[in-house]
């Protein structure tokens, strides 16, 4: 059974962890080498093998918290948020009129596998990165703290990382000086 047959009877979206579906294959290949045999119940009939333009075909559905309500789509570096991080964040969105209800929170790890097509299916009015991330969003970067708009309605904006305004004032002034012309705010 092949993946369009197959999406007649699984309606819903699948997440395939690359890392977990890899180690899957690689374990397979070395049962198969030693002659070793695997049971039935832990056989995986859905697992394909990466290829090497994987950023580029999307098969790893984007997650996110939050609810999107607002289409703002806000990534930042590296797997998590402290607390303080997300304070200040949490802060910032509601300075703009945002809650995590509003936004799509999108940790540089969770786009790992990921590439522009993921970002468009979500059709956000708004992308916010915090920080370098490797993914081939960055190359709309021009300069920090300025707006660009990409698509024809979409905006996008990129600034420091969120521990760059931890004790940084010059620096959070920046920001909001900025966001207030991406969220037209007078």
């Amino acid at each position: 059974m092949n993946l369009k047959e197959l999406s007649l009877f699984i309606t819903d979206p699948l997440i395939v962890d690359v890392k977990e579906s890899s180690q899957h294959i690689l374990a397979n290949r070395f049962m198969e080498k030693h002659g070793l045999t695997v049971e039935a119940n832990q056989k995986s009939a859905l697992v394909e093998e990466p290829s090497e333009n994987y950023a580029d075909e999307d098969r790893v559905a984007l997650v996110y918290e939050g609810e999107f309500k607002k289409g703002i789509l806000v990534i930042y570096t590296g797997k998590g948020l402290s607390e303080q991080n997300t304070e200040f964040l949490l802060k910032v969105l509601q300075a703009v009129g945002c809650s995590l209800g509003d936004i799509a929170l999108v940790s540089e790890q969770a786009l790992e596998g990921t590439g522009l097509k993921s970002l468009e299916s979500l059709a956000p009015n708004k992308v916010l990165v915090f920080g370098r991330i490797n993914h081939p969003l960055m190359q709309w970067r021009k300069e920090n703290y300025e707006v660009y708009s990409q698509a024809e309605s979409t905006e996008y904006f990129y600034a420091d990382e969120l521990d760059e305004f931890t004790d940084n004032i010059p620096l959070k002034k920046k920001l909001w000086t900025s966001l207030q012309v991406l969220f037209n705010i007078k």
